[in-house]
């Protein structure tokens, strides 16, 4: 099974209304894709505070309402993603580049 290290925002685009946000349907399916059990999801130490600020900067441009912006941080905290440091996974990526292996896949097939 796949792992795969999601950034803020890909997770932003799970909650935020699809219009105006490129590549909405892909990050949805990728959460599909974890919600089937098929990959698994990783994510860095800053994710947190940076899904923050995307909802934070949503609803202060007026494109979503502060409801719905806490209501989508409290569904992300419950989400048991394993979060490791940023230094770590530049380690991982080091040690898969020298394997000529791919660091992590987008998009499951």
């Amino acid at each position: 099974m796949s792992v795969i290290v999601v950034d803020a925002s890909v997770a932003a685009k799970w909650f935020l209304p699809p219009s105006g946000e490129p590549l909405s349907a892909e990050a949805r399916r990728l959460l599909s894709a974890y919600e089937d059990g098929r990959v698994r999801f990783m994510v860095p130490d800053l994710f947190w505070a940076e899904c923050a600020n995307i909802l934070w900067k949503a609803v202060r441009q007026g494109r979503w309402t502060l409801r719905a912006a806490e209501d989508a941080m409290r569904l992300l905290k419950q989400q048991p993603f394993p979060t490791t440091s940023a230094p770590d996974l530049l380690l991982d990526f080091r040690i898969r580049i020298s394997r000529q292996s791919l660091p992590l896949r987008a998009i499951p097939p």
